[in-house]
């Protein structure tokens, strides 16, 4: 590959540099750079989805982008794992994916704002589940909700 950056690279560039007899990247730095690659494509085509209100589609790529994050690039667990199979199955959600660095920590979701308290009752109840199972002690989720908005932008303020 030899370039100082992915982002140029296109999912099936990637690929056929990956399937050529001399090419000198394992079969983990492909995994590895697969994830970046779909992602960069995947948040090109999310920015465009949200500006279209289009939330199953957008859903969708944050399954994939999930997948891709537990699979792939393998930063997920089973905690996290859990957290998003279970929105993921609710009804009235678009779609889930961990944040983060990985290896724990938190999971977004996209779902209609009248699903919320349904999603909230089954995640707590299944991640119970998953805790009991493994013999761990229960840790209680907790949920923080945003709605949609613009995103950062610069703000200035006028000393005087």
């Amino acid at each position: 590959l030899l370039q100082d950056s992915l982002r140029p690279l296109t999912p099936s560039k990637l690929e056929s540099e990956y399937k050529r007899v001399d090419s000198k990247l394992t079969e983990l730095e492909y995994r590895r750079a697969k994830h970046v690659v779909d992602e960069i494509d995947r948040t090109g085509r999310a920015a465009h989805l949200l500006h279209k209100n289009k939330y199953e589609e957008m859903g969708q790529l944050m399954n994939e982008s999930h997948a891709s994050l537990r699979d792939l690039y393998e930063v997920s667990c089973p905690e996290l794992d859990v957290l998003v199979k279970t929105a993921q199955r609710m009804d009235g959600v678009y779609g889930a994916r961990m944040t983060g660095a990985g290896f724990g920590g938190s999971i977004v979701v996209l779902l209609k704002k009248s699903a919320v308290e349904k999603v909230k009752v089954q995640i707590q109840r299944e991640y119970k589940e998953f805790f009991n199972s493994t013999g761990k002690k229960a840790i209680n989720p907790t949920f923080l909700l945003s709605p949609p908005s613009e995103g950062a932008s610069a703000v200035f303020y006028k000393l005087e």
